[in-house]
């Protein structure tokens, strides 16, 4: 009779160790698929954060500031509605000195004085 029991008894832990195999195999693929979501989100936020970078970007590329005050991404004004200041090229370098840095007095390339009647 003891040894039936004891086969029981050996029977209901191994009964048991294999659920809590179970239950270690379930947790560690929930654990998986949340970190694969979490991972995936990041990829996400990361392909969102590159675009609105891009859009920036391009925006600031094309934006200019009038002489009164207002920055503008379009060939006239919405506030004045004048034209946007022409271009200023180095004599020497012939790179074009940005817009929105119109008070520079010297070439950010070479150094070369601009002309004061500019």
């Amino acid at each position: 009779m003891p040894f039936k029991k004891l086969k029981e008894i050996s029977g209901v832990i191994n009964t048991v160790n294999d659920g809590t195999r179970s239950v270690r195999n379930v947790t560690n693929t929930v654990n998986n698929v949340q970190r694969t979501g979490q991972d995936a989100q990041r990829t996400i936020g990361g392909i969102k954060s590159k675009s609105q970078e891009k859009k920036a970007k391009k925006e600031a590329a094309g934006m200019w500031v009038c002489d009164c005050g207002a920055q503008n991404t379009t060939k006239f004004c919405g506030s004045c509605g004048s034209a946007p200041p022409e271009p200023v090229i180095c004599p020497k370098c012939k790179k074009t000195r940005p817009a929105e840095k119109s008070s520079m007095k010297f070439c950010g390339e070479c150094g070369t004085k601009y002309e004061e009647d500019e």
